[in-house]
């Protein structure tokens, strides 16, 4: 049989520490650049038995540990509930980041509505405007028909005063024979 030697033992395994959510919570957070976490502790029984709750608050959300015999490890259960949550959805936007956020969506709106509210009083006032000048230009269509009416009917006067002007002048002695006889015409009544 051979023997084989190991020239260094196997070390044995140390225990592990426990995991320090709370150290990890707070590393997270720092990472983030947000304050540190604060925790609230309450505590009820007897003062042989107490027993503790923690809750740690994250952007609006509460997290609370499960109950312990100690402050300590109700503060672990808490940050333990707060890091595996974050860890697995990402931190959240805070009520602040979601109003902020909000007040800029309102004030968006805002701006839009200014905009339509403009163009609409532009559009009213550019149509009140041409209503207005159509209403005008129907006045004075108006108004022109009755004076091209009134020239009409005087230019009428005027070429048929023209036209016995023009034919006395061209007939001198037509012009004679009907004042002789509208003059004996006139003679013969009066007899």
């Amino acid at each position: 049989m051979d023997y084989v030697f190991d020239p260094e033992p196997p070390q044995p395994q140390l225990p592990r520490p426990p995991i320090s959510y709370k150290n990890l919570l707070q590393q997270e957070f720092q990472r983030l650049g947000q304050t540190l976490p604060t925790y609230v502790i309450s505590d009820c029984g007897s003062p042989r038995r107490r027993i503790f709750k923690a809750t740690v608050s994250h952007r609006g959300h509460d997290f609370i540990g499960a109950l312990a015999y100690t402050r300590k490890a109700a503060e672990q259960s808490a940050a333990r509930e707060a890091y595996v949550y974050i860890s697995n959805h990402g931190p959240d936007p805070s009520t602040e980041e979601r109003l902020k956020e909000a007040n800029l969506l309102v004030e968006a709106l805002r701006c839009q509505l200014q905009e339509k509210s403009e163009e609409l009083a532009s559009e009213k006032f550019i149509s009140n405007y041409q209503e207005a000048e159509i209403s005008r230009l129907r006045s004075e269509l108006s108004v022109m028909g009755t004076q091209l009416e009134a020239v009409t009917a005087a230019t009428k006067d005027l070429t048929a005063h023209l036209a016995r002007v023009m034919a006395l002048e061209r007939a001198p002695e037509a012009r004679n024979s009907s004042y002789i006889s509208a003059g004996g015409s006139n003679h013969t009544m009066a007899e």
